[in-house]
C-alpha cells in the first residue's frame, strides 16, 4: 500500500465530496457514525462499492462529533468542518 499525502488538495476535495454526497448523509442518519473498520467500510462502499485500500484510508482521515441533533464531520489534515448532518 503506497503511503498517501492527507493534506494534499486532491485527498480534502475527495473527502468533501464524499461527505457532502446525499448517500453519506442519509447512511449517517440511518446508521450513526462507524465505530469500526467494518461500519466505515459499509459507509465508503455507499459511493465507492470497490474502493481501495488507499481510497479507505483517505475518506476515513476525519473526526465524527456527535450532537444530540446533528452529526459534524471535521477534516483531520485541515482540522475544518466538512459538513454537519441534522439528524
Amino acid at each position: 500500500m503506497s503511503r498517501i499525502i492527507h493534506d494534499s488538495l486532491d485527498e480534502v476535495n475527495r473527502r468533501a465530496g464524499f461527505y457532502t454526497s446525499p448517500e453519506a448523509a442519509k447512511y449517517l442518519k440511518k446508521h450513526g457514525v462507524p465505530k469500526s473498520n467494518r461500519e466505515m467500510k459499509a459507509l465508503i462502499a455507499t459511493l465507492y462499492p470497490d474502493a481501495s485500500p488507499d481510497v479507505v484510508e483517505s475518506i476515513g482521515y476525519v473526526y465524527f462529533r456527535v450532537h444530540p441533533q446533528q452529526i459534524n464531520i471535521v477534516d483531520k489534515a485541515n482540522q475544518k468542518l466538512i459538513v454537519s448532518i441534522e439528524k
